[in-house]
């Protein structure tokens, strides 16, 4: 099949020249998926869980402010979890306390500041190098600002502020918008950062490290390694001190988990940003049709930007809702941003499952 003009991108998309069988393919996995998105059942949030989410932003602001206070991170958010009747029975309960040794020793403003900063960059870098990769016209434009807008608005609450995935998930995808072929350092030294906020960027660290192998890469392989390995030292001495907090009478969480499958994404989503503004079944399609887009983006960045999401996508649909409520901020960010790179996948995939085009040979016999 003949390749056609790009509708909004400056070059052709992956899914240009497609072969029939493997478009019809791909259309069908389409269909599934969009199914499968918008009529799994969300599961409704109870007081209780509503109970926990508001506890949560009020035990992290707590701990800050008794660190500032001069008291031990692992002793005082302890006691914060023990008063708030939040579980404590295993040392998941405590987040790394980089964030909290951060946010105590800078004024609250400048910690603010410093989290709409991150922001900002993040969304601005985007939207330069989706401006370099689509026409320039008023449509693309708009829309590539709007997904940018609504995705990362709500890295910019200040009550958020001591949430670590609020911090890493941005961190992500400005790690993610600095990183070219070739220039990986300043992306996997931010995407440590991240992760030292909060440990479930390692997942961007590993996906950034199995791209990066399975592209010949070996030296920037190695670089996303020594990142996860500083990560890993760092983990295993956060253990130890927490496990040291913790009282016997203390007990874990109870299983929870009331939601697998897209309904835990789309449930995960659901608190994040621009997505608490659009019907179920509307994300739900959106969140398909962003992640189909950034696969076809032909650039690098674009396969690993969908690896990274497909990568929390289902992460969060294994281990379940509410269980992984949080890590549905590291979706946030760009996911919407996908769709600005969805007309040329759907056209071209449409097109080339349309095509019944077929080669005759004429024997001509002399």
């Amino acid at each position: 099949m003949s390749r056609r003009a790009p509708l909004w991108l400056r070059m052709p998309g992956r899914y240009a020249g497609l072969s029939a069988g493997r478009a019809r393919i791909l259309v069908a996995l389409i269909g599934f998926a969009l199914a499968a998105a918008a009529f799994s059942p969300l599961p409704a949030p109870n007081d209780a869980m509503l109970a926990i989410a508001d506890q949560e932003i009020l035990v992290r602001q707590g701990i800050v402010s008794a660190m500032i206070a001069g008291g031990d991170y692992y002793t005082v958010a302890a006691d914060a979890l023990r008063q708030a009747e939040l579980p404590l029975g295993s040392v998941t309960a405590f987040r790394l306390p980089t964030l909290a040794v951060v946010l105590s020793s800078l004024p609250w403003l400048a910690g603010s500041l410093l989290l709409v900063a991150i922001a900002f960059a993040s969304g601005w870098l985007w939207l330069e190098r989706t401006r370099r990769a689509i026409v320039p016209r008023l449509a693309p434009m708009a829309l590539a600002a709007v997904a940018l807008a609504a995705g990362l608005v709500g890295f910019t609450q200040i009550s958020l502020i001591a949430l670590p995935e609020h911090w890493a998930a941005p961190l992500v995808a400005l790690s993610l918008g600095l990183w070219r072929p070739g220039r990986w350092q300043s992306a996997a030294a931010i995407g440590l950062i991240a992760a030292l906020l909060r440990e479930t960027a390692a997942i961007y660290l590993i996906v950034m490290a199995l791209a990066a192998w399975a592209e010949h890469h070996r030296r920037e392989a190695l670089g996303w390694l020594a990142a996860l390995a500083v990560l890993a030292v760092v983990m295993a001495f956060h253990a130890a001190a927490a496990s040291r907090a913790i009282s016997p009478l203390d007990t874990d969480a109870a299983a929870s988990a009331v939601a697998h499958g897209p309904a835990a994404m789309m449930a995960s989503l659901g608190d994040q940003g621009g997505w608490t503004l659009l019907p179920s079944p509307l994300a739900a399609a959106l969140a398909v049709l962003s992640m189909l887009g950034w696969s076809a983006w032909r650039d690098p960045a674009g396969l690993r930007v969908a690896a990274t999401l497909a990568a929390y996508a289902l992460a969060i649909m294994a281990i379940g809702w509410p269980a992984a409520d949080a890590w549905g901020a590291m979706l946030a960010p760009l996911l919407l941003l996908g769709l600005v790179f969805a007309p040329d996948a759907l056209r071209d995939i449409a097109a080339a499952a349309l095509d019944t085009r077929r080669v005759r040979v004429h024997r001509v016999t002399r």
